[in-house]
C-alpha cells in the first residue's frame, strides 16, 4: 500500500503491526516496521519521518542496513546543502562497503532528486542503472533518466527505452500508482517522439484499463486528446492486423 501511494490506508496496518508486535517480535523486526513508518511519513509529515526514524537508530547497530538508512533518512529531512550531500555520500560510502545495495540506490536517487546539476543527476542514476538489474530501484531510476533527458530534448537510446517498456509492464501489472503515472508520462512522450503510433495506442489501451477501474477517466481524457494529434488514421491504415483490437477501444 505504501509503495502504490496509498499512505493513508497503509498507516493502520503499520501501527497495529507495531502494537501487537511489541512483545514478541525481535529488535530488527521492529525496527523493519518503523523504518517503512519513516518512508510513508516522508509524504505525510517531516517531523513524523524524523521520529519514526530516531526509533529505528534506537532498535538497531551502526553498521545494518536498517541503522544507515534512518541516518540517510534524518540527514536529508535535517540538513541542508553541501553538508547534507557530503553526509549522505558518507553513508553510502559504508553502504557499498557491506554491500547494501538497495540503500546505495536510494542514496543515490535521492542524490539526484537534490541536486539542480543535470550532468550529477545523469550520474547518480547511472550508479544505479549499471547494476543491471530489474528491481524496483532500476524502474525509479530509468524514469528519473528519462525525465532528465525529455528535459533537454534528447531521446531514449534503444536499450533505455526497452528498459523503460520493461518497468511499465511490471509497474502495470503490479498496480503502482504515482511511479506508474510518471513511467507512463516518459514512455509515452517517448514513444510520441519515435512516431511509432502503433505502439502508442496499445499503450494507452493498457493504461486506459488501469484508469477506468480506479475512476480516473479524466487522465483517459487527457490522452485521448493528444492522440488526436497524431496520426491514428495513419497508424490505423498502415499498422498490423492486430492493431484492430486497439482501434476498436
Amino acid at each position: 500500500l505504501r509503495m502504490m501511494g496509498n499512505y493513508d490506508e497503509a498507516m493502520p496496518y503499520l501501527r497495529t503491526a507495531l502494537e501487537v508486535g511489541k512483545p514478541l517480535l525481535p529488535k530488527n523486526d521492529l525496527a523493519s516496521i518503523w523504518l517503512d513508518i519513516a518512508f510513508l511519513e516522508e509524504h505525510r509529515s517531516k517531523d513524523e519521518a524524523i521520529s519514526a526514524a530516531k526509533e529505528v537508530l534506537e532498535l538497531t547497530k551502526g553498521t545494518t542496513a536498517e541503522h544507515l538508512q534512518a541516518r540517510a533518512i534524518i540527514v536529508e529531512h535535517t540538513e541542508q546543502g553541501e553538508a547534507r550531500t557530503q553526509h549522505l555520500k558518507d553513508i553510502q560510502q559504508q553502504a557499498r562497503a557491506h554491500k547494501y545495495k538497495v540503500l546505495d540506490s536510494n542514496i543515490s536517487l535521492e542524490l539526484a532528486r537534490m541536486t539542480n546539476d543535470t550532468s550529477i543527476a545523469m550520474e547518480h542514476v547511472a550508479d544505479v542503472l549499471s547494476n543491471n538489474e530489474e528491481n524496483y530501484n532500476n524502474i525509479r531510476a530509468i524514469v528519473k533518466k528519462a525525465q532528465l533527458l525529455e528535459k533537454q530534448g534528447v531521446a531514449l537510446s534503444g536499450k533505455d527505452l526497452v528498459r523503460l517498456a520493461k518497468g511499465y509492464a511490471y509497474l502495470h501489472s503490479q498496480r503502482f500508482g504515482a511511479l506508474f503515472e510518471n513511467c507512463h508520462e516518459v514512455l509515452w512522450n517517448a514513444v510520441e517522439l519515435k512516431g511509432d503510433y502503433p505502439q502508442l495506442l496499445r499503450l494507452f489501451r493498457h493504461t486506459s484499463f488501469l484508469w477506468r477501474i480506479r475512476g480516473e477517466e479524466v487522465k483517459e481524457q487527457k490522452y485521448l486528446k493528444r492522440l488526436s494529434r497524431t496520426k491514428v488514421k495513419e497508424a490505423e491504415t498502415s499498422g498490423p492486423r492486430g492493431l484492430l483490437i486497439e482501434i476498436k477501444y
